[in-house]
């Protein structure tokens, strides 16, 4: 995992988790659609809300997991990219804040209910 990631990942969640193989027990996939590739996660309740951690690795891009989740009714809130790190995005729906990193080989999602 590249810096970037693991940096989402701390923001995210407020420290380290272990990524165990597929999707995480109760991650929305309804509601949150994952793009295609090797699949790692994580779901963390802290504060009454529940965090989910999810890393697809492969030939995955973030324009890719913008496009899945603006189908599905998410509206982009912030994105910044550059050509180093790549790309950062966040978006939102009723339910649900997402939050996307995209490096060279991987997509990270962060996805927290809302209040």
């Amino acid at each position: 995992m590249n810096q970037t990631v693991q940096d989402a990942v701390r923001e995210a969640t407020g420290g380290d988790v272990e990524l165990s193989e597929g999707v995480p027990e109760g991650f929305p996939t309804d509601a949150v659609p994952l793009i295609d590739g090797s699949v790692r996660g994580a779901t963390q309740t802290k504060d009454e809300t529940t965090h989910w951690v999810v890393l697809v690795s492969g030939d995955v891009s973030a324009d890719e997991a913008e496009q899945a989740l603006t189908d599905a009714g998410f509206a982009v809130d912030d994105e910044v990219s550059t050509a180093d790190l790549g790309s950062v995005m966040t978006l939102s729906s009723d339910e649900y804040d997402v939050t996307v990193v995209g490096a060279s080989d991987s997509v990270l999602y962060t996805v927290t209910t809302r209040s």
